[in-house]
């Protein structure tokens, strides 16, 4: 049905293939107490929708991932973007929240094959300190797409009602199916049947190895920080502040232009910086970031003082947060798997399929611990902030003194 292309893709393509799952997710957050109303449930029940979202896409990644090394990268990742979008047109359908549970996890699961491959696709191409700045460059865009998502579906939903985003996500699908059908190329370097390891193999050595189990908690601890955020603030901003849609999906968008930032350093210190030197500064920051959090959920009775104090006190954390997620997440993604060359596509499924599945339980906690305060997310935040801080303290730095001591041994004739 696709044809296969042979050249290289531009960076462009590759980030938006990537970051189009995170305006998935994040595009109706803006109007989750406005489907509360419609299907009369609870804020709870609906925050839901996130989590579902996350099992879909980690179990998405496991098959897309997985297919793209049997059928290649670029024919997996067009049927995927074709079934995304005709799930997002059914979604426009959905009568009740039973059957938006479903849709969700169905677009999530199609989606994800945006993620993983263009994640395989930079892996084919680029190596080392290449690869690590390639994700800088990524991460900038990255940190922009999921606030993107808020800014278009605040603007959607006051003037066209919360349904008409589906029909926005199936544009984009639209959109990315054409453009990847006449632009993107095949990637994947055809190796030969033996020396492909199987699926069993590769699965073992990887639950085997404690390299990619303390990248997993890492991804997905900053990944669960991130969307459980927005699960909750869409409560906080309009619920609680009485912030119009749109405007809290502007705010969104300020907070997350940070990021751009924060790759630009990234990127500029991948000269000189170790990859565990990066890494440590972006924990140091999202733990100084759930630090300032936890101090504004303190002071949360304080916050009815106004919205200019309340902005202030949530702002701040999310800004150095952000900070600290964009050096972070791309020098772990660049660094994980490394030792997984010849079965990249798999490899890629199984470590985004775990650290998703955190992603997963990270929201659906929040949905449970939902009271209408900023309390449940601080504590969150802070216990995620510290187990990725003492991961990098413990894994990542150990690592990287004992591969200098090795590398520092005299060779004996």
């Amino acid at each position: 049905m696709f044809h296969q292309r042979r050249e290289s893709p531009s960076i462009l393509i590759l980030i938006c293939l990537m970051g189009f799952p995170q305006i998935t997710q994040s595009i109706y957050t803006p109007s989750l107490p406005a489907v509360a109303e419609t299907f009369l449930c609870s804020e709870s029940l609906v925050e839901l929708t996130l989590s579902i979202y996350f099992i879909g896409f980690s179990l998405g990644i496991l098959f897309w991932g997985t297919l793209g090394d049997y059928i290649g990268r670029r024919r997996s990742m067009l049927y995927g973007l074709l079934f995304f979008l005709l799930a997002s047109m059914i979604c426009t359908q959905v009568k009740s929240i039973e059957s938006l549970l479903l849709m969700r996890m169905a677009q999530a699961f199609f989606a994800s094959s945006g993620s993983v491959l263009s994640q395989t696709m930079m892996r084919d191409l680029f190596s080392g300190k290449y690869l690590s700045q390639v994700f800088s460059i990524c991460s900038g865009c990255l940190a922009l797409s999921p606030a993107i998502g808020p800014v278009i579906g605040g603007h959607v939903s006051e003037h066209f009602g919360w349904q008409f985003n589906f029909w926005v996500l199936a544009a984009i699908g639209f959109t990315l199916l054409f453009w990847a059908y006449f632009f993107l190329p095949e990637t994947e370097q055809k190796k030969e049947e033996s020396k492909k390891e199987g699926i069993i193999s590769v699965s073992i050595r990887m639950c085997k190895d404690p390299r990619v189990w303390s990248y997993v908690v890492l991804v997905s601890g900053a990944n669960g920080i991130l969307f459980s955020y927005y699960a909750e603030a869409p409560f906080f901003y309009v619920t609680l502040l009485g912030l119009s849609p749109t405007q809290y999906g502007w705010m969104g968008l300020v907070i997350a232009c940070t990021g751009l930032v924060a790759a630009r350093v990234s990127h500029r210190l991948n000269e000189t910086w170790t990859n565990s030197r990066l890494v440590f500064l972006g924990a140091s920051l999202i733990t100084l970031g759930a630090c300032e959090l936890f101090v504004a959920g303190i002071l949360d009775p304080y916050l009815a003082w106004g919205f200019p104090f309340a902005w202030f006190m949530v702002f701040l954390p999310f800004v150095t947060f952000y900070f600290g997620f964009a050096i972070l997440v791309p020098n772990c993604l660049a660094a994980a798997l490394r030792d997984y060359t010849g079965t990249l596509g798999f490899a890629g499924s199984i470590f985004g399929a775990l650290y998703y599945v955190f992603v997963a339980i990270s929201t659906g906690l929040m949905s449970y611990l939902h009271n209408g305060s900023l309390v449940p997310m601080t504590k969150i935040f802070l216990v995620l902030a510290f187990l990725i801080l003492i991961m990098t303290k413990a894994f990542v730095q150990g690592e990287e003194r004992h591969l200098s001591q090795n590398t520092a041994k005299p060779q004996i004739a």
